[in-house]
């Protein structure tokens, strides 16, 4: 398993004016668990200073979660559509 940051996580981890260390327990609420390797199915950026830590840049929703950003990469493609 690799962790992926949602949105809201990895923007505060990535904002160059803030170098405080990060709390396990706030990591650990804004990540989620993806198996291994979805990290380069869904080219994920790694979040800087934390190797095997990848950012989650595609949709998430509180009731879906990852798979708001999954979905649509599923149906294009069944469909035969390259997704930008």
């Amino acid at each position: 398993m690799i962790a992926a940051l949602r949105h809201c996580a990895s923007k505060r981890l990535s904002a160059p004016r803030k170098r405080r260390t990060i709390p396990f327990r706030e990591l650990q609420e804004g990540s989620v668990q993806l198996w291994m390797g979805k990290e380069r199915d869904f080219k994920l950026p790694e979040v800087p200073r934390l190797s095997g830590v990848y950012r989650w840049n595609l949709g998430y929703d509180p009731f879906l979660g990852v798979m708001k950003g999954i979905l649509p990469l599923l149906k294009a493609t069944k469909t035969g559509i390259d997704v930008l």
